[in-house]
C-alpha cells in the first residue's frame, strides 16, 4: 500500500478549498455526462422557519398523534408543563393540542 504523507494531503485539500471560492452557485452548470449548461433558478431558497413551539411540542409528541397526553408531558420531567397540565388544556379532553401549547406559551411569556 502506498504511502500518502500530511503535506500531499494538504496540497490537495488547499487546492479543493481555492477551487471552492471560484465557483458560483449563480453560474451555469452542466449535469455530468451533458454539454449543456443548466440555469441555476433565479429564485431565493426560503429558509424552513419552524416556530419553537412547534419544534418543543413535536418533540414532546412521542406517539406522533398530534397531542400531548398527561403521560408524555410527565415524560419530559418539564416541572412547569408538568403542573399546568389542567391550565394548558382549556378543553380539559386530557390531551393537549399545538393551539393549547402556543397559548399557554403566550400566557406565560405575558406574565
Amino acid at each position: 500500500m502506498k504511502n500518502i504523507s500530511l503535506s500531499q494531503i494538504s496540497v490537495v485539500v488547499v487546492t479543493m478549498l481555492a477551487a471552492s471560492f471560484f465557483v458560483s452557485a449563480n453560474e451555469m452548470t452542466a449535469p455530468l455526462g451533458s454539454d449543456t449548461p443548466q440555469i441555476a433558478s433565479s429564485e431565493p431558497v426560503q429558509p424552513v422557519k419552524a416556530s419553537i413551539n412547534e419544534v418543543v411540542f413535536n418533540n414532546l409528541d412521542l406517539d406522533k398523534d398530534g397531542s400531548l397526553s398527561k403521560a408524555e408531558i410527565t415524560s419530559s420531567k418539564n416541572e412547569v408543563l408538568v403542573s399546568s397540565f389542567e391550565k394548558i388544556d382549556s378543553n380539559a379532553d386530557l390531551l393537549v393540542s399545538k393551539q393549547e401549547l402556543a397559548e399557554f406559551v403566550e400566557l406565560v411569556k405575558g406574565a
